[in-house]
């Protein structure tokens, strides 16, 4: 199966993207100022049926970068680990359709943080693996794609 069997929940050129569950607060709203060529497809209960897997996947064709987008009431540890369950599973099951894109980003928004979750050794373990690629913030994130 392709993504492009998928349904994109945006426009080929849309420049204002949001990604929030109905009725909750934590959103993120990619600005697609140069208009690139962008697919946001929902992941939970869409792309991947079963376990553990984050909300949304964002693509940006042209620029080549693969957002994963998890939206989280305050569980950090949970929502790292749904986002790299979903990354290894995405990868697998769309091989052909995402090995163009080069560089991936990660994206918690949070309803609240649990502070002491910053440190622990799965989380650190996660921001040495992915380095300047991640995000983790409260409510609302808002970014240039």
């Amino acid at each position: 199966m392709r993504l492009s069997d998928f349904e994109s929940e945006c426009d080929k050129y849309q420049r204002i993207i949001v990604s929030q569950d109905p009725g909750s607060k934590p959103k993120h709203i990619a600005e697609n100022n140069d208009t690139s060529e962008v697919y946001q497809y929902r992941v939970d209960g869409y792309l991947i049926q079963e376990g553990k897997r984050c909300d949304y996947l964002l693509l940006n064709k042209d620029k080549f970068s693969v957002y994963y987008i998890e939206l989280k009431g305050s569980d950090l540890e949970t929502a790292v680990e749904q986002i790299e369950t979903s990354e290894s599973e995405l990868k697998r099951r769309f091989q052909e359709d995402l090995e163009i894109y080069v560089k991936a980003y990660y994206r918690v928004i949070l309803n609240k943080v649990c502070t002491h979750q910053l440190d622990s050794n799965k989380i650190k373990r996660f921001k040495k693996a992915h380095l300047n690629r991640y995000i983790f913030k409260t409510i609302e994130y808002r970014e240039t794609i």
